[in-house]
């Protein structure tokens, strides 16, 4: 496996803009581990969530706060697909504008400051990521996506981590496990919970048994809502944004039903064929 790779030969948009299918990584398949926003004076230095068997926690750091909305969501895919792609542990960001363009954004001020904003969070959180299996119960502490980033100074003050290591234990996971995505999530899914949903059924689409699974709506605010919303808020919402999944997983239509305790996930073909290893993207 390679250990520094250069994106010089094509910029990042060129790169991106070139991927038939982009990686995300699993644990955020299977369990929603970001919040949507961050409230002033709310929150902490942890976020935790778990979804039945499995469960992730993120600590921040102090300086840079706990990453959140849906730039971290793009960002992980991002640096994802391209340590996959490129077998590289070692990362080229280039410039903030060229970030911007590979994650298909415009280029504003505000932007400018949240992809900033949440590549620091990223490049100094501690994942902690939890699996029973039986009896044992497996855990992976500080699972750090990035170990190390090189930072350099902005025109307009403060510093921009232009190039970034990946932990090799991240970067050998997602070789091996790894979801595809479809490239259209970064356009059509500009909400971090349509984006936690679509990425959470691609992963249940290939690991239903049975007919179908039924999750209880308490499970499923557990796994991704806020516990200062109402189960009957977050199931209207919920759905709502169902429809807006269907739009990039057409496949999805009518393969689900919900009642007032209920939601019903029928077996349903992946939204990109399995087994496709990121080398292919």
């Amino acid at each position: 496996m390679k250990t520094v790779a250069s994106l010089r030969e094509e910029s990042l948009s060129e790169f991106m803009a070139n991927r038939r299918l982009l990686f995300a990584p699993t644990f955020i398949c299977k369990v929603s581990p970001f919040p949507e926003v961050i409230v002033s004076g709310q929150g902490g230095d942890t976020f935790s969530r778990e979804n039945g068997r499995d469960s992730v926690s993120v600590v921040c750091h102090d300086d840079y706060g706990m990453p959140y909305g849906i730039f971290c969501r793009f960002l992980l895919i991002l640096i994802t697909t391209v340590g996959c792609v490129k077998k590289t542990t070692e990362i080229d960001l280039g410039s903030i504008a060229q970030v911007l363009d590979a994650l298909r954004t415009p280029k504003s001020a505000e932007y400018y400051r949240a992809i900033r904003k949440q590549i620091l969070a990223l490049s100094h959180c501690i994942i902690c990521i939890r699996h029973q299996e039986g009896n044992r119960i497996i855990s992976i502490r500080n699972h750090l996506p990035v170990k190390e980033s090189i930072s350099k100074k902005v025109p307009k003050g403060g510093f921009w981590p232009a190039r970034i290591v990946l932990s090799g234990d991240f970067l050998a996971d997602a070789l091996r496990n790894a979801m595809p995505v479809k490239p259209e999530v970064l356009t059509s899914l500009r909400s971090p919970l349509a984006l936690d949903v679509y990425l959470w059924i691609s992963w249940r689409s290939g690991s239903i048994s049975g007919p179908l699974i039924r999750v209880g709506w308490l499970n499923l605010r557990n796994q991704f809502g806020s516990q200062t919303q109402s189960l009957r808020a977050f199931r209207s919402r919920f759905l709502r944004v169902l429809r807006r999944v269907e739009l990039v997983y057409p496949e999805l239509s009518g393969r689900y039903s919900a009642d007032a305790k209920h939601f019903t996930l029928l077996k349903l073909p992946s939204p990109v064929r399995r087994g496709r290893k990121p080398s292919c993207g």
